[in-house]
């Protein structure tokens, strides 16, 4: 075994700083070795040599927990070779043969040192390694997503061809329409791909249908208006919808506003989400 310095170089970081501070430790019990050894173990006390085993057998314990609850976090797919090198590291630990060790310190000693070196060229430097880069991506994915969902958070969820997401019933969805010059403008989609509903079962229709009356009472309790309208205009490739767009005077003519661009209404994301949580409660009453 080539010569090896227990010292640390800043290209053996894995930058996760819990293993980092681990395996430096592991450098330091290598560096107490080597003092050793470099003065033959002259004069060395069965003490010095019972505190660098026991130190080495902490190191085992806790640093290869660690690591894998690590692993286990990211779902790590060479978790189980992981483990399995640890367990033929940490038996080795545990059976060094302390006897041996006080009567010829100065072999054995080297022959645990060289061991403690292959763990670092073998595994630490190479699986460790490996499994630090998969780990910080994990970590740097994570952070997106909660950066993402922070900058979301706040805003109506829009879906293409339907509109900003209020709740799921039991066969179908509930959308507030982007135009809202008809205050309370909903649409109810069918959840599963159908284009035709003449196509469901007499069943699925009943409850599709029960459901889109429930909506629309429900909004025209809400917004005071005792009539809408129903239109059927806006399928998409999958799922039939129904539009339901209250009428607030007898003057209201088809989706009164809703056909004439100029006539218009887009909330903005606040009112759209108060229009939102107000149909949402009523809904749930």
């Amino acid at each position: 075994m080539f010569d090896f310095k227990f010292d640390w170089q800043p290209e053996m970081d894995t930058h996760i700083e819990d293993m980092d501070v681990q395996h430096r430790q592991l450098f330091k019990i290598g560096r107490d070795m080597e003092q050793l050894l470099r003065i033959k173990c002259i004069g060395v006390t069965d003490a010095q040599l019972l505190d660098i085993i026991l130190q080495l057998r902490d190191f085992t314990g806790y640093h290869f927990y660690e690591e894998e609850m690590l692993m286990e976090e990211i779902h790590y797919p060479k978790l189980k070779e992981h483990r399995q090198m640890h367990l033929k590291y940490a038996n080795y630990v545990m059976n060094i043969n302390m006897p041996k060790l006080k009567a010829n310190p100065e072999m054995e000693l080297k022959e645990i040192k060289d061991e403690i070196q292959d763990w670092i060229f073998s595994h630490m430097l190479h699986d460790d390694k490996e499994f630090a880069q998969a780990y910080l991506e994990y970590k740097q994915k994570e952070k997106n997503q909660a950066a993402a969902e922070a900058e979301t958070e706040g805003k109506p969820v829009y879906v293409d061809g339907f509109g900003y997401e209020i709740c799921s019933l039991e066969v179908s969805n509930v959308y507030l329409d982007r135009n809202q010059s008809q205050k309370g403008h909903i649409v109810v989609a069918y959840k599963e791909n159908a284009r035709d509903f003449n196509r469901l079962t007499a069943l699925e229709r009943n409850i599709y249908f029960g459901e889109l009356s429930k909506v629309a009472n429900t909004v025209m309790k809400l917004y005071g208006t005792k009539a809408a309208d129903y239109v059927s205009f806006g399928m998409t490739d999958k799922n039939f919808c129904f539009h339901i767009i209250p009428r607030y005077s007898q003057t209201d003519g088809l989706g009164a506003g809703y056909f004439d661009p100029a006539g218009e209404l887009v909330l903005d994301d606040a009112q759209m989400l108060l229009r939102i949580d107000e149909i949402k409660k009523a809904l749930n009453k």
